[in-house]
């Protein structure tokens, strides 16, 4: 321009033609954009300025958060100074200060836990920089430095662009420095690690993996991954693996990997699958853990387990085992197994004279001239002191045998020089075969040793096989097994009955049925002679259902007879109990009788729960639901779990007589009978200690709280006919002597039969006349239908369809004067407070007419209590 402005135009212009295409004149207009190029020089500008302001003031995250916040106006962004607090602090956060905008001062924000002023103001009409005192949480104050300058609010656009640029700047460096972090914890874990791709091939280890393996990355990468770690015997193992992968995603186990200098390593190894957001495997990562020195560790300790440490020969565990096995192979390919018994004659005065040190070396000697005597299959072990054991496997007939025991008597009897000593040894051997002497470890190897003290008590230095004469207590086993079972039909067998005690009643409340043999010349024998026999020759089931059925008619003859409320309790063996459909015998032997369940009771044993524990419990849940109680015999004697008393449908336990036999003395068992009886008691069951045969013992007994008790103290089993005696006279001898001056009615609403009846006993027998009622309905249609025959009411707190309380309401609203009394298992103090609020709406006077009974009801409490009703 003229003068020296510098214009800028925008020109737009058309040319025009001729007919002949030639062009004639041009034609357009011309437009001023100084202004508007001016305003782009000047945000060019703006937008250098704003890259010097972020470098200057490192606000990278202030105008992140803008573009993240498009809400936020520009103006609010600068109306406050917005600082990033060091990194000193552990939380660093935005606070705010005073600024000075188009000549208005603004005052401070409040903002939690900080207090701040401004030292120097920040003026935003242009570049200006001022102070920032800063107070964080009571501390010390802080001085900062913040800057300013200002933005056009049309500017925003602009600024959110570059923001977002920085956001994403900052995003991807902290991917970057994710990145490195997880490449750092890779490198430099203490664990080996590997990545593997989809195919199996390794694309990356780490450090600790090169260094357990001794490999280089060029051994590795891109190396089929179960070549390099897994062995060609573990092929079934990674078979295992890759399932799992695909089922689980995930494995681990304990494999063997060989080291570059070829040796086995045994490492832990986890594999998991790594996968994309369509569910398919990007990579596996796989972590190695040596645990060759723990496997090593496990190894000596099984061992050891294992094997004799004098000898390194196997022990008795590791022998039964293996003998086990072996007597399996056996009998599958019909083949025999000789089991020898050697004892060394003399050691004990070697031993003793030469000093154990010399006993030791011989018993190493004898150890590796036995091993010298037979095959590598055969089995050498030792047992302790100087007995030993070889078995001859995959024997076809007994010609080995007799040439085995001969170079072992041969072998042993040559002298041990010993140090300076010259010692002579001689064995005993006693032999028994596989299978005619016996099916398994336990009988095989004591018959062996039978015939080894055979052979010792002879001429020694020799060898004998099991005879079954050599046992006086097998052959009788043989001939009672011939006629038992002629003695079933020739009703040989009885029952005895051994009373069982209520401490707190004093009343016999059931018996135990005792199977006894009446021989005709061997007057009587008692079952642990030939129970065992019946059990193996099968004779228990046609037994044991005789003793069903002759107890059961028994208890309704008794019943029939004045013996009313006993208990019958009847043992049961376990091929009974897993017989097929035997809770469908027990059902109809009861519905054949008329007899009431609850009055049966059937005992079993540990050994018997823990032999099939999932079968005895459906066996035992189907005899439950008929009604029967189960009783758990030999408690505390075997090896089965306390859980057992929770999962399984158990009333009662039975105390074992070999801690019940020294409790006065032997303070191990009588902390194990007070446990048992405490816990008893916490999970709702009776105990009932049996063997019982002093008063010592009795006593004790009744201190820990056993309710119940068995045993010679009190009766031995007697036939029926004297048991039904001994019930009479012992259950009169302890009631009251006083009867009532009148036969009241007394309603009793129990929904335990047993209970009920038992309580309806006690009444009858003190001269009242009670009616019982096993359901809470049942009982109140009793009292509807004839509300003034009744005198007295008891029931208990707990039942099924209704509560106690409301069993209450309704007896008032029969019959609001009958006195009540409340059976219940809890103190009756809970009771009071259950019902103290209860008590003047439903007209309850406690001592008056109504009173609280704990269970278990004893005879003089009932009596004081009937006293007071009935004066």
């Amino acid at each position: 321009m003229p003068d020296g402005q510098i214009k800028w135009v925008n020109e737009f212009h058309q040319t025009i033609y001729d007919a002949t295409g030639e062009p004639v004149f041009s034609q357009g207009t011309v437009q001023d954009i100084s202004t508007q190029k001016q305003m782009e020089l000047t945000l060019d500008q703006r937008i250098f300025e704003l890259n010097e302001r972020v470098k200057e003031l490192n606000c990278l995250n202030q105008l992140a958060d803008l573009q993240q916040d498009s809400s936020r106006s520009l103006e609010n962004f600068f109306d406050q100074a917005v600082h990033y607090l060091p990194p000193a602090w552990n939380h660093p956060e935005l606070v705010s200060a005073r600024i000075v905008f188009n000549g208005k001062k603004y005052q401070s924000g409040e903002c939690p836990n900080h207090a701040h002023k401004m030292c120097a103001p920040i003026i935003l009409d242009d570049k200006q920089c001022g102070e920032i005192e800063i107070f964080h949480q009571q501390t010390i104050p802080e001085h900062h430095e913040a800057a300013g300058n200002p933005f056009l609010a049309e500017e925003y656009r602009l600024l959110d662009t570059v923001a977002h640029q920085i956001s994403q700047h900052a995003a991807h460096k902290k991917a970057q420095d994710t990145v490195h972090l997880y490449a750092s914890v890779f490198e430099h874990s203490g664990e080996s690690i590997l990545i593997i791709d989809p195919q199996s091939r390794i694309i990356a280890a780490n450090a600790a993996f090169y260094k357990l393996t001794g490999y280089t990355q060029k051994d590795v990468l891109f190396q089929d991954a179960k070549s390099l770690l897994f062995e060609e015997s573990t092929s079934k193992q990674y078979q295992e693996l890759l399932k799992a992968l695909y089922t689980e995603n995930f494995w681990q186990g304990e494999i063997s990997t060989r080291h570059q200098n070829g040796l086995l390593h045994v490492v832990w190894l986890s594999v998991s699958g790594i996968r994309d957001q369509h569910n398919k495997i990007e990579y596996y990562i796989a972590s190695f853990t040596d645990i060759t020195e723990y496997r090593a560790a496990i190894d000596k300790i099984n061992y050891l387990a294992h094997h004799d440490t004098l000898t390194d020969l196997p022990n008795r565990f590791a022998l039964i085992e293996r003998l086990d096995q072996a007597m399996s192979i056996a009998k599958r390919n019909q083949e025999k197994i000789a089991v020898m018994f050697i004892d060394l004659d003399r050691f004990k005065p070697i031993n003793d004279t030469l000093g154990h040190h010399i006993g030791d070396q011989l018993l190493i000697q004898v150890a590796k001239r036995l091993k010298f005597s037979v095959r590598n299959s055969d089995i050498v072990a030792r047992l302790g002191g100087d007995e030993f054991v070889v078995a001859l496997l995959e024997l076809e007939n007994s010609n080995r045998v007799f040439n085995v025991a001969d170079k072992i008597l041969r072998n042993l009897g040559q002298p041990y020089n010993l140090e300076e000593h010259t010692v002579h040894s001689s064995p005993s051997i006693g032999i028994a075969l596989f299978p005619d002497d016996g099916d398994h470890v336990e009988i095989l190897m004591k018959n062996a040793d039978t015939a080894m003290y055979h052979a010792k008590s002879q001429d020694r230095n020799n060898y004998k096989f099991f005879e079954t004469a050599m046992n006086d207590e097998s052959q009788e086993r043989q001939v009672l097994e011939q006629e038992m079972h002629s003695a079933l039909a020739r009703n040989e067998f009885i029952l005895f009955y051994q009373p069982k005690i209520d401490i707190e009643t004093s009343r016999v409340y059931g018996v135990e049925a005792l199977l006894r043999w009446q021989h005709p010349v061997k007057d009587l024998i008692p079952p642990s002679l030939f129970v065992p026999l019946a059990e193996e020759s099968g004779l228990i089931l046609p037994l044991g259902e005789w003793v069903l059925r002759n107890a059961c008619r028994q208890l309704v003859e008794w019943r029939s007879q004045g013996i009313k409320n006993i208990q019958f309790s009847i043992n049961l063996s376990q091929r009974q109990l897993r017989q097929p459909n035997f809770s469908k015998l027990i059902a109809s032997i009861i519905d054949a009788e008329k007899i009431d369940p609850a009055f049966l009771e059937f005992e079993i044993t540990e050994s018997m729960v823990m032999s099939d524990p999932q079968s005895t419990l459906q066996s035992l849940k189907l005899l439950h639901d008929i009604g029967v109680k189960i009783s758990l015999d030999d408690f505390g004697t075997g090896y089965s779990s306390i859980s057992y008393l929770k999962q399984f449908p158990i009333d009662c336990i039975k105390l074992d007589r070999s801690y019940v036999k020294d409790i006065g003395t032997d303070p191990n068992d009588a902390t194990i009978c007070a446990g048992t009886i405490t816990l008893a008691s916490n999970l709702g069951l009776d105990v009932v200690a049996e063997g019982v045969e002093t008063e010592t013992q009795y006593n004790y007994l009744k201190r820990l709280n056993c309710s119940k008790i068995q045993g010679y103290h009190f009766c031995k089993p007697l036939p029926a006919e004297e048991t039904k005696t001994y019930i009479k006279n012992f259950n009169l001898a302890y009631l009251p002597s006083v009867k009532p001056k009148h036969q009241a009615n007394i309603l009793i609403i129990d929904d335990d039969k047993f209970t009920c009846h038992f309580h309806a006993d006690i009444l009858e027998n003190l001269g009242y006349i009670p009616k019982t009622a096993m359901d809470p309905i049942e009982g109140l249609e009793l009292l509807r239908q004839n509300p003034g025959l009744y005198e007295f009411v008891m029931l208990d707190m707990l039942m099924p369809k209704m509560s106690g309380v409301d069993m209450i309401n309704e007896i008032r609203t029969i019959n609001p004067l009958i006195p009540i009394a409340i059976i219940s298992g809890h103190k009756a103090d809970a009771i009071r407070k259950t019902l103290k609020p209860k008590e003047k709406e439903y007209n309850l006077l406690y001592g008056i007419n109504y009173f609280i009974i704990e269970k278990p009801i004893k005879i003089e409490s009932l009596k004081i209590l009937l006293s007071k009703i009935f004066p």
